[in-house]
């Protein structure tokens, strides 16, 4: 089922209520299916296309997750921080009257550790090749250092 107007969901520090009309930073359209629901709550949480249409203006994207559509009624949300961290980042819906929200979990989880390295180190896995542009940010906490290559095996 879809959500009612003021139904919330909190994913860490940012609470997104479901209004008729976005009115305020947060605040997520209620479209006609909960699919297209879900599609605006993706929207404010990445801050894509819909700002004060789909999602309130002032809405900026979620500091520590992103968001994807999952199959049938669904989203996947991941958090942007790997391991421990990522998954301490709490997820509930403190208002939902329908009883029509459900986290898998009050918490992300399956989160791994990212992978330490100094700039210019390599690793290969069976999907990729990976090198760390920026020693810095090749750390358990923040992975955007590590740039990628897609392998294909032949």
């Amino acid at each position: 089922g879809n959500v009612t107007a003021d139904d919330k969901v909190t994913i860490g520090s940012i609470t997104y209520k479901f209004v008729d009309e976005p009115a305020a930073a947060y605040d997520v359209a209620i479209a006609g299916s909960a699919s297209d629901t879900i599609v605006n709550l993706i929207a404010a949480i990445t801050a894509g296309g819909g700002v004060g249409t789909a999602y309130g203006t002032g809405t900026v994207a979620h500091p520590d997750v992103t968001a994807a559509a999952g199959q049938g009624d669904t989203m996947t949300v991941t958090a942007l921080v790997k391991g421990a961290a990522g998954n301490a980042i709490g997820t509930t819906d403190p208002t939902d009257d329908g009883n029509v929200i459900s986290f898998g979990a009050a918490a992300l989880a399956g989160g791994i550790d990212g992978q330490v390295g100094a700039t210019g180190k390599i690793i290969c896995t069976t999907t990729g090749v990976y090198c760390c542009t920026d020693g810095d940010k090749c750390t358990i906490a923040d992975s955007s250092g590590w740039k990628n290559a897609a392998l294909t095996w032949v």
